[in-house]
């Protein structure tokens, strides 16, 4: 199950890649609060099996219905993000979770010193309401979801770099980025906690 997912793309790689990958057949789900996106999400995906237009935090989905459910880019949005994870472990067997770390010393420092701007701006603009550093989240999940399985840091600084918006970053974004990038291979984790990046964790539900 995809929630959240937007168009839909990924919920679609991913059914091609375990089918192509395992020779297992995929049932897919998506849940979204928006009709319109899962009206797009059928159109990427015309074999959903189920498209609900429901809240992730209280579902009618039954227990363990779910084999895998992706939560790629969805915490950060959630009110109450608790209840969200407590009802993923409910319905799923593993999770996979995607998110920003953007509780670091540099956006607190750049927060601190613009007297809370940024950190207002990113609510208002992209709805980033809860915000999290690689503990935190880890903690988060384990206590409200189950045994975390593995995980890795996206090293999103490549990406970015390679982007066409690139160009068009001043200075200060670039020399982030820049100093980003070699911080990251000397310890990826600590990178994000002091700088920035994305991580994804597997987690089997207990």
């Amino acid at each position: 199950m995809d929630v959240g997912g937007g168009a839909g793309l990924i919920l679609n790689a991913v059914s091609i890649n375990i089918e192509e990958s395992y020779g297992i057949k995929v049932n897919k789900c998506a849940l979204d609060l928006s009709p319109r996106m899962l009206e797009i999400q059928k159109k990427t995906n015309p074999d959903l099996k189920k498209a609900l237009n429901e809240d992730i935090r209280k579902t009618s989905l039954g227990n363990k219905e779910i084999d895998l459910t992706l939560m790629i880019d969805v915490l950060e949005h959630v009110p109450n993000p608790k209840e969200a994870l407590e009802e993923v472990k409910r319905i799923s067997n593993f999770v996979i979770f995607k998110v920003p770390l953007e509780d670091n010393l540099h956006f607190r420092t750049f927060n601190f010193v613009n007297r809370g701007d940024p950190r207002q701006r990113r609510i208002e603009t992209i709805g980033h309401i809860n915000i999290y550093n690689f503990i935190k989240l880890k903690n988060q999940i384990e206590k409200h979801t189950g045994h975390v399985l593995d995980f890795y840091f996206t090293n999103v600084f490549d990406y970015y770099q390679n982007s066409e918006h690139y160009k068009r970053w001043g200075r200060r974004g670039k020399l982030v980025n820049f100093v980003s990038t070699y911080m990251f291979r000397l310890s990826p984790k600590l990178c994000s906690l002091i700088l920035t990046d994305y991580v994804m964790i597997l987690t089997k539900c207990y």
